[in-house]
Order: C-alpha cells, then sequence, then structure tokens
C-alpha cells in the first residue's frame, strides 16, 4: 500500500540507529496516535499484533486510539473526517501519528512508529510538539466507537460515555484502579478476548462503569472492606446494678 505523508521521516530514520539510548530512557508524557484498521483486512492482520502486543509493552508511553472499521460503521464516518481534515490516505491500515503527519500500509507503519519513539525528544526540541499529548486530547468525547489501549489496559466505549476527562485518564495510567475506583458506582463483569486483525487479545479483569468498559490484565481490584462493629463492654457498676435489681426482683416476688 502507498506511504501517504511521512511526517519528519528522513530526518526520524536518519537519527534512528544513532539514538538507541533514548528509546530506552524513562517514560514520558504519554502520547496518543490514532489507528484506523479493519478486522479480516490481511495488512492490518500483519500491524494488529504488534501494536496490541509488543509495542504496548515496548513503550509505557503510547496510547493507541483504535478505530475498527469493518465491523463497527459508526467508525467509517469518523475515519473519513480524519482524512479531510489531516491529510491522510484512506486506505487502511492507516496511522496517524501527530499533527499531520499519518502513514498507512503495514510495512510503512512497522517502521515509521519504532523510529518515531525513539526519536520523540530529538523530534520535540527540533520542531516543537507536533504529537498528540494525551494531557491536551479529549478522551472523553470521541466520536464513534474508540477503543483506548495503554499497556495492558483497554477502555471500551459502552453507551453514553462519562465526561470526566481526569478520571478516564487515571483508568488508563494509574497504578492503583482499586483507589481510583473507590467511591464509584461500577459492576465487576467477566473479561472478554477483544478481537483484532489476525488474532485477539485476551484480558483477566473488568469492570463496566457509566458508559465504558475497562480491561486489564495483573492485579486485580482489592474486596471491600466489611465495618468491622466493636461494642464496648458494660461498665462494671452497670452490671451489679443490673445484677441487684433482679435480686431485689426475686425477693419480692417470694411468699
Amino acid at each position: 500500500m502507498k506511504v501517504f505523508r511521512y511526517f519528519l521521516l528522513a530526518t526520524v530514520l536518519a537519527c534512528l540507529f544513532s539514538s538507541a539510548a533514548v528509546a530506552a530512557e524513562e517514560a514520558q508524557d504519554p502520547i496518543c496516535v490514532f489507528y484506523f484498521t479493519g478486522i479480516g483486512c490481511p495488512h492490518c492482520g500483519n500491524v494488529d499484533p504488534v501494536i496490541f502486543g509488543e509495542w504496548l509493552d515496548e513503550y509505557p508511553d503510547l496510547v493507541v486510539i483504535e478505530y475498527e472499521l469493518y465491523k463497527h460503521e459508526a467508525n467509517g464516518p469518523v475515519f473519513m473526517s480524519f482524512v479531510k481534515q489531516f491529510g491522510m490516505g484512506s486506505g487502511v491500515p492507516n496511522l496517524l501519528m501527530g499533527y499531520n503527519g499519518s502513514v498507512s500500509g503495514d510495512k510503512p507503519i512497522l517502521s515509521t512508529l519504532p523510529a518515531m519513539m525513539a526519536e520523540r525528544e530529538n523530534i520535540t526540541a527540533q520542531y516543537g510538539e507536533v504529537f498528540f499529548l494525551l494531557e491536551r486530547s479529549s478522551i472523553a468525547t470521541l466520536p464513534g466507537d474508540p477503543q483506548i489501549w495503554h499497556g495492558d489496559r483497554i477502555l471500551i466505549r459502552n453507551g453514553t460515555a462519562i465526561q470526566n476527562e481526569g478520571f478516564l485518564r487515571q483508568l488508563l495510567l494509574a497504578d492503583d484502579l482499586t483507589a481510583v475506583l473507590s467511591g464509584t458506582t461500577y459492576e465487576k463483569i467477566n473479561a472478554t478476548p477483544v478481537p483484532v486483525s489476525g488474532s485477539s487479545v485476551g484480558f483477566e479483569h473488568a469492570v463496566a462503569i457509566d458508559g465504558w468498559v475497562l480491561q486489564w490484565n495483573g492485579t486485580a481490584l482489592a474486596e471491600p472492606t466489611a465495618a468491622v462493629v466493636t461494642q464496648s463492654p458494660l461498665p462494671v457498676w452497670l452490671v451489679l446494678v443490673g445484677f441487684a435489681a433482679a435480686c431485689l426482683g426475686y425477693a419480692r416476688g417470694r411468699p
């Protein structure tokens, strides 16, 4: 498939092998990429398992906003609006990595995103912040039926979405999900594999909460701690008074 608009690709590839240490540095502020795919597309089948498997583990500062087009009719118009707004190609797989920066086709995507992540710091220093930062993005109001991936988690829209942007970011990023969900209303549900082109991704835990489903692997939610009511013992004098009253009543009742 044809490559469309490699943003800063020449700079990225020129520096790729000279900056291996950059890829190993600590995670930066998460960036968002928009990935358009279709279950059943053979080229998508080459990319999906890598994006949703290897890369989510390898890049802790990567958030993938997925729009699957073949099984989710609502995502078709969303894709076309992105094509028009950002000048993207109209085929899948297609990856929008930043402002006016998209690439399509399996081989170009598989080679370009690792290069971009390795050179993110240098690209930003030279061209400014050309990436979509999570802290500046509105995932609560995303159109269509997005699935948002980060690390070992996925957020799936399941109806009318909650509008609390900070809360959704915590669901994606926070180490302690029990603390994040404390005081909120949610339902534990069975985790289900998420289909991707060429395979599926399994999860161990899942909750449904106000228009979204969160699935993840790793630590389960802590069970709520039951309140323990401790009764203070009766004062000794009160026990003695009760005992005396009982004895007096018994004595008066004797003939």
